[in-house]
Parts: structure tokens; C-alpha cells; sequence
């Protein structure tokens, strides 16, 4: 016979929910002081230079990136780049923003479940100060992702617990709408809906009065037609949106590819390691990761601390609560088929199982089933008889132990976050759009700017045009630097920028410089016209720059790239510069004036070295 407990008392109210907002409060301090040296990086400037493209239109709204459709990341970041271009201060204010909200979220759904009593702080705090969050709140592309999913899930198990408590249709739409949410920013949110059938079918004789088993919880689920049918047509129409694109030709590692470990390795990986640890305050010990993060690198002995400290915590519910298995399935499904599943399919490459980005979205449904596996739900018919199979044990010795591994962990939490943040270097990121901004608009207007890349610490190398000045500047560039960069005119001294954000001089790299005929001065002139051996396939940064010597100021012309271009002469000897964006085998050149030709060359644009 189980043993009776006294029913728990809400008399905590107003105490306990100050300090969870205090604890919210805390953990924002926390974040912003860690993390302080954080700013743009690597992916960052890729999704501000696509959104400097125009208006946020169907295309760009839709277009795959990295295996994501995400129009709702896309919007955002063009609203912020238009709104303030690179102010770190607003857009990092937007991402704690939209953490907050999912702190808050759990909050709601532990104060719906236990009530306003102090034990649910403790899986509160597991979450506001886990280092599983930590990585995607400092980089603004995997924000993005993950936090906006954790808020999704957050609210959709609020929404969904309470449509299962109260059976308000209010309420299951919401879970519905915030599927939605989450699906314009991550694909992982299509795991939403499977989240809330496992509760549904197996957490609900722990939260639903009236639900005691396999049966209850199917006739439950079955009163939710019509929520499960707005979820398969979004699902539905999702899946078919994403095929019809081609995202996944887009992914990382796209689908047919042979990943660079197995699923299960992978499981081992990302659950065993990365989220154990993280979620115990590692993983202390970092490793080399995109750009200036870092990926997870949990020394031996704290892993086998996280083992022991979970085996231990699972072990304790089974033994105790009545039901705990439950929680951890549903833990364990988001885990499996989120964190595991997903991201193999489209991250699975050698390192991405320790990136702890990619689990941070388990760390909502953490607290809320961590609490479940061991906190009495309010409100249920006899909950306290029923809830526990042994008296669990209390005592100084319970509370001293207990004290001791919440020490222990906060202080791992503290060494992971703040090692993580001393690897933060954001100082040449900085540097170099600063010095440009401060270039550009020291420079005359008018002035030949032509695009070069940016340099290789700034964005990962990508297709299209995303790494270009002329996309990545355009935030903090005059909108005559703009038009000069993205369609660039011939010009005897054009400017680029070097590596150092710094406007100079330029010349021509990467491409052979061909003379005329031996013995001759000047490539041969047949009338007006000069057939110059130029031969390139053209590209975005595909420049030529002609060799001349001319008696007086006058001008040259060619067809390049479907129309006519009037080159500036000088007189003296000089060099002009004009882009040449498609193919050319031959260039007829119309020159007047006795002009001399003396040399032509093609590459792409270059700093002229400082002698």
C-alpha cells in the first residue's frame, strides 16, 4: 500500500514567484556579462548581406539556406538591418528578448502544474542556468534557430498542458499557432506535434485528472481530431513546401550523402555527451568551432559525473515518484527524434554532434519533465497518496547532499560559461566594419568603389554574392558606395577595401597581363579599333584593367557584358579599370585619338600593397 502524504500547500504564491522572476532576471545579468565580448559573426553577415538585397519579398522570404526554410529568420534579420544595419545592442536585445519569453513560457507551465511552491525552482534554475543555452544565445544566426524553437516549445507546452487540464479549444489552437511560429524559423519544430502526443498519450495520468492509463489517455487523445488534423495539414503543407524548394540540396550534408558518422555513434554523441554534460553545468572544456565559438569538449571525468549524477537522478523518480517514467519518455522522445534524428539528417558531420546549439532546445522540455519525474501535479484526485510509491527521504543529510550537487553544478555552469565567453574574440569583426563605415563616409561622394571579399574571418564561404563588400559594407555604406559596388563603373582610380576595413587603392590580382606582339609598342590598331586577346569567363569580381598611353584626355569603348562601356582616358600613360561580369574571348576596343594600348590584364580586384 503506498504511503499517505499530506497533500502539498500553495501558500508560497507571491515569495516564490518574485523569485523566479528574479532568477529570470539573474540569468539575463549573467548571459549579458559572459558573453559581453560577443558581436556578428561568420553566418551573421551572410543573412545581413541577403537582406540588404531590398524589400523582404516572396523570393528572398523563401529561399533555402543551409537546408532552413525560415522566412520568419529572414524577416527579422531584415528588419533589424534596416532598422539600425550592424547595431549589436538592438539585435542581441531581440534574442534575450525572445529568451526571456521562453523562460517565462516554462515558468507559466510549472506554476500550472505544481503551483507557486518552492521546488520548482530547482528545475526552473536547471534551465535559466544551464550552459546548454549558452553558444546559441551568443551568436545571433544559431538564435535564430534555437531560440525562437525553445520559445515555440515553451508556449506549445503551456498551450497544451493547459488544453489538457481545461479543455479549452483557446488553448489547443495555441499549440497549433506556435507550431506555425517555430516552422518559420527551424524545421525541428515539425517535431512539435510528435512532443505533444507523447504527452498526451503517456504524461497525461500525470497531469490530466481523471487519466490513469494506456486508455484514458487515447480517448483524450482522440477528443483532439481536430487539433491533430490542423497539425497534419501543416505539417503536411510544410513538407510539400520544403520539397518543392529544394532545401535539402541546400544542407549542410544533403540528403543520398553519406554522413560522416552513423546514427548511432551520432545518438551517443549528441545525447550522451554534449547533453549530459551540458545539462550537469558542462561541459567545462571547449574545442574549436565555427568562427570565434566553440563546440563541446567534456574532459572523461565530468562525463562520467554526468552519468552518475543522471543515473542516479532517473534511478531516485523510478524509485519514488509514481509514473516518472513517463516524463522521461517525453524527455527522451524530443531528444531522440529533435536532437538526434534531425540533426543527422542534415548536420551530420564530425563535429556537429558537440555543438551544443543543436541541443539547447531540449533544455524547456528538461525542466518540465525534470519536475514531473519528481514534483506532485496540483489539482489531481488524491495526489497526495498517489504520488509517490516510497516516502521519499528528508533530513539535513537529504538537504546537505542536495546543497553540495546544486554547488557543484552551479559551479561547473559558472566555468563553462565564462571559459566560453573568454574564447569570444569579436575584435577584428568589429574593427574592420568600423574602419569601413568611418572610410566611407570620409570619401567623396562618387568615388569608384569596387567589391572585393571580405576577409575570411568574417563570413563562412558561401555561394552567391553574400560575401562581398558590396553586400556585407551595404549596411554602413552611402547609398552611392552601394551602387558603385554593385554595379561598378570603369574608373582610372577605383578604390577597394583591404582587410583592414581600410579604403585603398587598387590593382589586380590572379590573372595574366599580356603586351602586344614583340617589337611592337602597341597592340596593333586596325582603323579606330584595337582586338585585344582578352579572355575570361567573367564573375562578380572579374576585373580588367588596360594599359594606355594618350596624348590628351579623350575616351575608349567596348561591348562587355551586353553594353557599351565609354572608358575614361587620361593623358600620361595610365591604367583604366571595368568589370567584366560574363564571358569574353576577344575584346574590340574603339580608341581615337592615336591612343597607344600597351597592355591588358584580368582578375579580380585587389589593395594595391603598401611599399
Amino acid at each position: 500500500m503506498s504511503p499517505r502524504i499530506s497533500p502539498p500547500t500553495w501558500r508560497h504564491g507571491k515569495k516564490v514567484a518574485g523569485a523566479a522572476w528574479a532568477m529570470i532576471a539573474l540569468s539575463v545579468v549573467c548571459q549579458v556579462v559572459a558573453l559581453r565580448a560577443t558581436w556578428y559573426s561568420v553566418d551573421d553577415f551572410r543573412f545581413v548581406a541577403l537582406a540588404t538585397e531590398g524589400p523582404p519579398g516572396w523570393s528572398y522570404l523563401t529561399q533555402p539556406v543551409y537546408g532552413q526554410l525560415m522566412p520568419g529568420g529572414l524577416f527579422l534579420t531584415w528588419i533589424l538591418t534596416w532598422a539600425a544595419g550592424y547595431n549589436w545592442v538592438l539585435t542581441w536585445s531581440v534574442v534575450l528578448l525572445m529568451q526571456v519569453g521562453a523562460y517565462v513560457y516554462v515558468l507559466r507551465t510549472l506554476r500550472l502544474l505544481f503551483g507557486d511552491r518552492p521546488a520548482i525552482l530547482v528545475p526552473l534554475a536547471f534551465y535559466l542556468f544551464s550552459p546548454l543555452t549558452v553558444p546559441s544565445v551568443a551568436w545571433y544566426s544559431a538564435a535564430m534557430l534555437s531560440v525562437t524553437l525553445q520559445l515555440a516549445v515553451a508556449a506549445a507546452l503551456y498551450a497544451h498542458v493547459r488544453h489538457l487540464r481545461e479543455g479549452t479549444l483557446r488553448s489547443g489552437l495555441r499549440t497549433v499557432a506556435w507550431t506555425a511560429f517555430g516552422l518559420l524559423f527551424f524545421i525541428k519544430a515539425a517535431v512539435i506535434p510528435l512532443l505533444l502526443v507523447v504527452v498526451t498519450l503517456f504524461a497525461a495520468p500525470l497531469v490530466v485528472p481523471g487519466v490513469r492509463g494506456l486508455r484514458d489517455a487515447l480517448r483524450l487523445l482522440l477528443r483532439q481530431r481536430l487539433l491533430l488534423v490542423l497539425h497534419g495539414l501543416l505539417l503536411a503543407g510544410y513538407g510539400a513546401f520544403y520539397l518543392v524548394t529544394g532545401a535539402t540540396a541546400s544542407s549542410y550534408v544533403p540528403v543520398g550523402v553519406e554522413r560522416g558518422i552513423g546514427l548511432l555513434p551520432y545518438i551517443g554523441r549528441v545525447i550522451g555527451e554534449t547533453f549530459l554534460t551540458g545539462a550537469v553545468g558542462g561541459p567545462a572544456g571547449w574545442q574549436p568551432g565555427a568562427g570565434h565559438f566553440a563546440n563541446a569538449a567534456p574532459p572523461a571525468l565530468l562525463l562520467g559525473f554526468a552519468w552518475l549524477v543522471w543515473a542516479l537522478a532517473v534511478a531516485a523518480s523510478l524509485v519514488f515518484r509514481r509514473g516518472a517514467w513517463r516524463a522521461w519518455l517525453v524527455l527522451l522522445t524530443w531528444l531522440l527524434v529533435a536532437d538526434a534524428l534531425f540533426t543527422w539528417l542534415g548536420r551530420a558531420t564530425a563535429w556537429s554532434g558537440w555543438e551544443l546549439r543543436y541541443v539547447a532546445d531540449a533544455a524547456p522540455v528538461l525542466a518540465v519533465c525534470l519536475a514531473l519525474a519528481f514534483l506532485p501535479v496540483r489539482d489531481l484526485p488524491g495526489n497526495g497518496n498517489r504520488t509517490y510509491l516510497i516516502r521519499p527521504p528528508s533530513g539535513p543529510a537529504v538537504k546537505a547532499t542536495a546543497g553540495v550537487l546544486a554547488g557543484a553544478m552551479a559551479a561547473l555552469s559558472i566555468l563553462s560559461a565564462g571559459s566560453f565567453g573568454k574564447l569570444i574574440d569579436t575584435t577584428e569583426q568589429r574593427a574592420y566594419i568600423g574602419n569601413a563605415a568611418r572610410a566611407l563616409a570620409a570619401a567623396p561622394a562618387g568615388t569608384a568603389v569596387y567589391p572585393t571579399d571580405v576577409p575570411m574571418e568574417m563570413p563562412i564561404p558561401a555561394t552567391g554574392l553574400t560575401d562581398l563588400t558590396s553586400r556585407v559594407l551595404a549596411p554602413v555604406a552611402p547609398q552611392w558606395a552601394v551602387d558603385s559596388m554593385r554595379a561598378p563603373k570603369p574608373a582610372t582610380e577605383p578604390r577597394v577595401f583591404d582587410d583592414k576595413g581600410d579604403l585603398v587603392k587598387m590593382t589586380i590580382k590572379g590573372g595574366g597581363l599580356l603586351g602586344p606582339p614583340a617589337g611592337l609598342p602597341c597592340f596593333p590598331t586596325i582603323g579606330d579599333v584595337v582586338d585585344l586577346p582578352l579572355s575570361t569567363d567573367g564573375g562578380p569580381l572579374t576585373v580588367a584593367g588596360l594599359g594606355y598611353a594618350a596624348f590628351a584626355d579623350t575616351t575608349a569603348s567596348a561591348t562587355v557584358d551586353g553594353r557599351r562601356l565609354t572608358l575614361p582616358l587620361k593623358r600620361g600613360d595610365g591604367v583604366v579599370y571595368f568589370p567584366v561580369r560574363s564571358a569574353v574571348r576577344s575584346l574590340p576596343l574603339t580608341v581615337t585619338g592615336g591612343t597607344c594600348v600597351k597592355a591588358i590584364a584580368v582578375g579580380e580586384p585587389a589593395p594595391v600593397e603598401p611599399s
